[in-house]
């Protein structure tokens, strides 16, 4: 699922309407998926799930993602539950839930400079989000996991990469990167000379 499903509290400036809904203004797609006949189709294939993985838009904002993994954690408890936030949504429903089911969380972040990552994330504090972090790595930790991180190298933030990887191995974190290609933010329109700089960079950063 995607987010036809939940809706985004956040504009990040490298997405769009398709994937997060506060660039449309909060308006949803009509989606089949939100009544309680399809919850109820589900109910013979959780038993035989390994694995399940929940994205967004923001995940912890949708109000059929919860009912669905309460259902897992009581029909299949050994079943892993992935979930991919911008980490800034965390209340005492949420935490009730994965305090109960085996979960991995992932959370999406670009930098650690506040000001770029304000600017990406837009809507979102890096202070919040990096106490939320504290809590999701708890978390995983407690279902032998490593919390994660997803980051998006762009232009803007491409020369604070080595300082997020060394957060990243600091704490125990596990960190991917995500292809960019939007037009304006892909490292791919950089001149030659502005990718010899950063490989130069990154060299120079172990």
């Amino acid at each position: 699922w995607s987010s036809d499903v939940c809706s985004s509290d956040l504009q990040c400036e490298m997405c769009n309407a398709k994937f997060s809904s506060a660039h449309d203004k909060g308006k949803r797609s009509v989606t089949p998926y939100d009544d309680e006949n399809f919850i109820e189709q589900l109910k013979p294939f959780i038993p035989y799930l390994a694995e399940t993985k929940f994205l967004g838009g923001e995940p912890f904002l949708s109000d059929i993602y919860p009912k669905i993994c309460k259902l897992i954690i009581e029909l299949n408890p050994k079943c892993k539950i992935r979930i991919q936030s911008n980490g800034t949504v965390l209340n005492e429903k949420i935490e009730s839930i994965l305090q109960h089911g085996n979960f991995q969380i992932g959370l999406s972040i670009d930098t650690l400079n506040p000001k770029r990552y304000e600017k990406i994330r837009n809507g979102a504090k890096i202070e919040n989000t990096l106490k939320n972090l504290d809590f999701f790595k708890h978390i995983c930790q407690k279902n032998g996991e490593n919390v994660s991180i997803s980051a998006c190298p762009m232009k803007e933030n491409r020369f604070d990469i080595p300082e997020l990887v060394k957060f990243c191995n600091s704490n125990d974190i596990s960190i991917y990167f995500n292809n960019v290609v939007t037009q304006n933010f892909t490292l791919s329109e950089l001149s030659e000379e502005e990718l010899d700089e950063l490989i130069k960079y990154y060299k120079n950063n172990s």
